[in-house]
């Protein structure tokens, strides 16, 4: 699963399972790893950092913490 995969899977996970996206998501790396399947077990693994992040910087946009680029540099 590529950078792009990994987003697009954190991204449908948290519009189909909300607030459980990150659990739902820990559960599938569970899965896959019981069945000795590592590379499922890493992607999934990715996918809950993305869903973190994705989590993390959806607060940060709602408190006005993250606004990369959005001031130009005065000079």
């Amino acid at each position: 699963m590529d950078g792009f995969d990994v987003d697009q899977n954190a991204a449908e996970m948290m519009r189909l399972h909300g607030e459980e996206a990150e659990s739902q998501a820990r559960r599938r790396a569970d899965q896959m790893l019981l069945t000795w399947d590592v590379d499922g077990f890493q992607a999934w693994t990715r996918v809950v950092d993305a869903i973190r992040d994705l989590r993390c910087g959806s607060l940060m946009d709602n408190y006005g913490l993250f606004t990369p680029f959005a001031r130009s540099a005065k000079g």
